[in-house]
């Protein structure tokens, strides 16, 4: 039996999420998947041992709830890929309201999030440019720092990992413009990083350039103050 905590995977079987999951796995990491195709998943993480699949959809608090019954350490691998600020449901804001609703506040100790750059508090978008994702993705880290779960942030640059699908499409976008050169990190890279945020007080004293993290609880966690306007499945 691993010594290592057991940690719960939502986005589990994406381009990012995969692989950070065999990453952890082969670390020695217990993993528990939640996933919308179990099929998929159990594909993916054919022959990984310490891999436990659980089907729930993000939207039905419902169907999450009992996925997530007794998780300790949550990671949430989501992301919002569209410019649309209409849409009624984002994974990162209404559905991380949704995992917030559901979760188990007598057993949860920290919640870690991959995020980006561009999502710290601090940062203000400039003229009249907005990029949507992070304006969605700045609100969902609101609900997490709100519910006073402790929490880690991880803000990523690029991942080469990326360069393999923007060679089967063929383009390569690039959004603004940077003062300094961008540092890319890789799938292998980022999951050490998670590994080592995980259960880390000590070196959560203070926010670092790439890293926002609460290590103590701040109050009793209680559900979010933020909730969609658009009623969604229970």
């Amino acid at each position: 039996m691993s010594s290592k905590p057991t940690l719960t995977v939502i986005g589990a079987t994406g381009n990012l999420g995969a692989p950070v999951v065999k990453h952890l796995a082969l670390m020695g990491y217990p993993v528990k998947a939640i996933v919308r195709n179990p099929e998929k998943a159990e594909k993916l993480f054919a022959g990984l041992s310490g891999v436990e699949i659980y089907r729930a959809n993000l939207q039905r608090v419902g169907e999450l709830r009992p996925a997530l019954a007794g998780s300790t350490h949550v990671y949430l691998n989501l992301s919002t890929n569209t410019v649309d600020r209409t849409l009624p449901f984002y994974e990162e804001r209404e559905g991380v309201a949704n995992i917030l609703e559901a979760i188990d506040p007598t057993a949860i100790r920290q919640i870690l999030c991959i995020s980006g750059l561009g999502a710290f508090d601090n940062v203000a978008p400039t003229g009249d440019f907005s990029f949507v994702p992070n304006l969605i993705r700045k609100q969902g880290h609101r609900l997490i720092k709100d519910s006073g779960i402790p929490y880690t942030f991880l803000h990523c640059t690029s991942f080469l990992d990326n360069f393999v699908l923007y060679r089967r499409k063929g383009a390569y976008s690039v959004i603004g413009s940077t003062q300094f050169p961008i540092h890319f990190t890789n799938c292998y890279d980022y999951s050490r990083h998670l590994a080592r945020a995980i259960d880390n007080r000590t070196r959560c004293t203070a926010n670092s350039p790439f890293r926002e993290c609460s290590p103590t609880a701040t109050k009793k966690p209680r559900r979010p103050s933020w909730r969609p306007s658009t009623r969604k499945p229970r």
